[in-house]
């Protein structure tokens, strides 16, 4: 994550153009086509943010949480709003962010299991997978 850039194509080929200098992840085009939503880091100092990016590569918002999320980021169909997912405690809740700025707002109230992915069909409704994560260390000597 700490390199990954945005870059730009033409449909019809040619080389990519670097677009910025920071590191970028997590893409979603906004429904309009004009944005990207992403999460980006312009400060390497700085932990990560939610950033609307324009045609240009240049940020055109940046939004600064009190909280770091580590997760894909979706358009609401209306254009209006950002959403992620957020996990504390082994629990995954989804929040969006207006456009508009203020402060981010938590969609879901699940209680258990991590969201895996998650997205929104064109009519607006949330479709979201949830899973847990199994991760148990084995300690394996005398191999042969």
């Amino acid at each position: 994550p700490e390199k990954s850039r945005l870059m730009k194509t033409s449909i019809s080929g040619g080389e990519p153009v670097q677009l910025n200098d920071y590191p970028t992840g997590w893409l979603d085009v906004s429904p309009d086509g004009k944005f990207i939503a992403a999460r980006i880091k312009p400060d390497v100092k700085a932990p990560f943010k939610l950033g609307i990016i324009s045609e240009s590569g240049k940020p055109a918002k940046i939004f600064d949480f009190n909280f770091t999320f580590n997760s894909q980021v979706k358009w609401k169909p209306d254009g209006r709003a950002i959403t992620f997912f957020k996990t504390e405690n082994g629990v995954s809740n989804i929040w969006e962010q207006p456009v508009e700025g203020g402060q981010p707002r938590q969609l879901t109230k699940f209680t258990s299991e991590l969201i895996l992915g998650f997205d929104w069909s064109k009519d607006g409704n949330l479709v979201c997978a949830r899973g847990f994560e199994a991760r148990d260390p084995v300690l394996i000597s005398n191999f042969r």
